[in-house]
């Protein structure tokens, strides 16, 4: 199954249930700003995940909330210890499909804490983890200055 048709799959399922998506982000493709209502907050986690486990798939889509263009990054990496959240991954994210803008790869953190998920410490979106299975999602808005996005995504590792 490929990664945008997962991701389409996530994203119809997720607007099904009510779920409001609706991200901001910056010229340069980075999240800026703060989460207005649910997600985006919380304490310190526990400590999470050990070394090692590689992301066997992973994509994320962030796409313009009135469907004029997407963005889509592949994810690789594998999990790293870390002290204040639930689980933790050292990712690479290889462009995909730039309709948005072009950003290029990217790397960092993706950590997942408090039923939230994290890239470089910017706010991606509500988080639910399974046995080797992460998805997130947008629920809220960041602001920034060009478009409205919305984040959906998954790693299985």
């Amino acid at each position: 199954m490929s990664a945008v048709f997962r991701l389409t799959c996530l994203g119809l399922a997720l607007s099904s249930l009510g779920c409001e998506i609706n991200t901001k982000i910056d010229a340069n493709g980075s999240v800026k700003g703060s989460v207005d209502g649910k997600g985006g907050g919380g304490g310190d986690g526990g400590g999470g995940g050990g070394s090692g486990q590689a992301i066997s798939d992973g994509a994320v889509l962030l796409a313009a909330t009135d469907g004029s263009c997407g963005n889509i990054w592949r994810i690789t990496g594998e999990t790293q210890s870390c002290d204040d959240c639930d689980l933790s991954f050292e990712v690479s994210l290889e462009a995909a499909s730039e309709e948005c803008f072009e950003v290029g790869d990217l790397g960092g953190d993706l950590v997942f804490r408090n039923d939230s998920a994290y890239f470089n410490g910017y706010y991606w979106g509500a988080a639910a983890m399974l046995d080797g299975e992460v998805v997130w999602y947008t629920y809220e808005h960041l602001d920034g200055p060009y478009y409205s996005y919305y984040y959906y995504g998954y790693i299985y590792y």
